[in-house]
């Protein structure tokens, strides 16, 4: 049986309002949503890189599920372990998106691009390219 490691991260919006609520994302992660989703893309990469026989999910998450989480667990709405709790718990409830997707799946972050085209695009230049 495969393991699962589940990826939370944050669409636009979310990821606004998270950095307000929780500034110290802002030290550990770029401010900017794009460079953001390139940052995750780029972390998970690496974790794929290094973890074999391991499935990863992407989970995308919102503050009001984590604010939820915090007070029905008793934790800190701002730690990264009440994050990857919820994003495991959604992950196991069969919500998200495996990683990577295949080239021609839509892409993690929720654009309506193709994977390929998106954020496997903007970590690899010639990802997706076109020969003329």
């Amino acid at each position: 049986m495969q393991r699962m490691l589940a990826v939370g991260w944050f669409p636009q919006a979310e990821w606004e309002l998270a950095v307000s609520r929780w500034p110290e994302l802002a030290a550990e992660m770029p401010r900017d949503h794009d460079a953001y989703l390139l940052a995750v893309q780029r972390r998970v990469k690496e974790i794929n890189s290094t973890m074999t026989g391991v499935r990863l999910v992407m989970v995308a998450l919102s503050v009001a599920e984590i604010d939820v989480a915090a007070v029905a667990e008793g934790m800190d709405a701002g730690s990264a372990e009440l994050r990857g709790r919820v994003a495991t718990t959604a992950a196991l409830r069969g919500v998200g998106c495996v990683w990577p997707p295949a080239r021609n799946d839509r892409c993690w972050c929720g654009s309506a691009a193709k994977y390929k085209y998106c954020c496997n695009a903007a970590h690899n230049p010639t990802a997706g390219a076109v020969e003329l």
